[in-house]
Formats: C-alpha cells, sequence, structure tokens
C-alpha cells in the first residue's frame, strides 16, 4: 500500500538515521547521532520484572543507555539493532567500559574526554569496532555521553539557556529537593515570555534547518516548540529536579553527583 512514492520517502526517512546526517549533507561514512538515550528506562524495567523467568529483549541500540539498563537488571539474552552502525559501535564501546573499568573511572569518563578509551579497551572490542574508533575517536572529546551530533547541538542550546538566566538561578532550580520550592523558582524565575520566546526561537523550522535536512524536519509536529514546552513544564512542575538525570544532562551537560540516586538505572 502506498506505492513506489511511499517507499522512495520510507527509504529517504531511513537514511537520515543509517548515515547519521540527519538529512543535512550528502551521505557519507556513518557518524553519531546519540551519545546517550533520554528516555528514562524506568518503564522498560518494570515491564521486564513480569516477564517470566530469565527474557529476552529486542530493541534500538541508539546511544546505549535503555540496552544498558535492561542488561543490568539481569536480562537473560539482549538482542539491539540499529539502523546506524555508528550506534552499534559506540555501545560496544560502552559496554566494554562498563565491564573492565571500576566505577568511578568509567563516570569520568561520561561528560569528559573520553578520546583515550578505545585504544585501552581494544582488547574488548570488535575488529570492526576498533577500525570506526581508531578514525572518529576525536568525537569523544567530550566525553561518552556527548559524542553525537545531537548531544553537541543540545549542549550549545543548554549554554544559551544558561547565559540569558544565569547559571545561579538554573543551578538552583537543578538542586531543589521538594517541589513546592521547585514550582515556585520555575513560575517565578523561569516561566515568563522569555522563556517562551527562546524556546520558539530555538526550535522553528528556520532555526532547526542549520542542523536538520528537510526530510528531517517535514517529519517534526507542526508545533514542535509547543510540545517541548509542555515537556519541560511537566518535569519542572511535577518531578523533584535534584534526582532528575535526565533533566540535568539537559541543562549542565552531567549527572548530580549525588550518588547513584542521581544516575540512570544502568
Amino acid at each position: 500500500p502506498g506505492g513506489p512514492g511511499a517507499m522512495n520517502a520510507l527509504r529517504s526517512s531511513a537514511d537520515i538515521w543509517t548515515d547519521g546526517t540527519l538529512g543535512k549533507r550528502s551521505p557519507g561514512r556513518p557518524r553519531l547521532i546519540f551519545g546517550q538515550v533520554r528516555e528514562d528506562a524506568e518503564l522498560d524495567l518494570k515491564l521486564l520484572d513480569r516477564a517470566p523467568g530469565r527474557a529476552q529483549v529486542f530493541g534500538i541500540a541508539s546511544g546505549g543507555c535503555t540496552a544498558l539498563s535492561l542488561l543490568s537488571a539481569g536480562v537473560g539474552t539482549g538482542h539491539f539493532v540499529d539502523l546506524n552502525v555508528a550506534q552499534l559501535h559506540l555501545v560496544e564501546l560502552k559496554r566494554a567500559a562498563f565491564l573492565a573499568l571500576a566505577h568511578p573511572e568509567l563516570l569520568g569518563f561520561i561528560d569528559s574526554d573520553a578520546r583515550s578509551l578505545p585504544a585501552r579497551l581494544e582488547a574488548h572490542l570488535s575488529p570492526e569496532a576498533r577500525v570506526f574508533w581508531r578514525e572518529r575517536g576525536e568525537a569523544l572529546v567530550g566525553g561518552l555521553n556527548h559524542c553525537g551530533v545531537v548531544d553537541r547541538n543540545l549542549l550549545r542550546v543548554a549554554g544559551l539557556f544558561r547565559w540569558i538566566y544565569g547559571e545561579q538561578p538554573v543551578r538552583a532550580l537543578l538542586s531543589h529537593t521538594e517541589l513546592a520550592g521547585q514550582r515556585r523558582l520555575f513560575r517565578e524565575r523561569l516561566d515568563g515570555r522569555l522563556y517562551r520566546l527562546g524556546l520558539r526561537l530555538v526550535l522553528n523550522r528556520v532555526a532547526l534547518r542549520w542542523v536538520y535536512g528537510p526530510t528531517a524536519l517535514s517529519s517534526l509536529p507542526s508545533d514542535f516548540a509547543g510540545l517541548m514546552k509542555g515537556s519541560f513544564d511537566a518535569v519542572f512542575e511535577g518531578q523533584v529536579a535534584a534526582h532528575n538525570p535526565y533533566l540535568w544532562q539537559a541543562l549542565l551537560g552531567r549527572y548530580p553527583g549525588q550518588g547513584d540516586e542521581g544516575l540512570p538505572p544502568y
């Protein structure tokens, strides 16, 4: 159903992820899109609890966070795939790091220079992954979590956000351990015309053309900025920020550093 036109559109959409260019430039060697997954794996883990015995799971590799969360929870066998082979090499590198490194050392490579990591872990990598990281090791200059094109662009947006509002109010918001005070600070200091205008300027289609090609842009909802604002509002108004690793990564590019409570499940 749909005919050749639908198949061509589907193929074009797949190419956005396969080569990692997001439709912005001519396809070349696959490049990393995501260094991390910004979707909480808690729901996946709850579903896993209902599975009988040691379940087998199938999922998308992406930045590896969900895959590693499921594996660390004791899943029987994990099968993770991705249209972009670069993402598979990243998950392989992360898995090797989790198996070979002590916890404090591993955390150091998450958000800071990890270019030395592939050479240290070569014995744990496949031949294909070794070749990939010899050629693309510079992508790890910002750490494992910031090696994708989306991660680097989000860091720029977060830097602009902190420049507009100031470092102190943002850190104060993220440091709240009780919801009432967090809501009050959000409503009084951040949720105003500047906040709404900033999101619309950064997330409108003209601005996004700097990052995404026409095919990628065509798949976005018409009110993408409004939807993203709704998501941010829901988090600021409904979840304690101090222990939310995804919010810390989005606004500061790092984890809270308050023990395991401020880290993803894995």
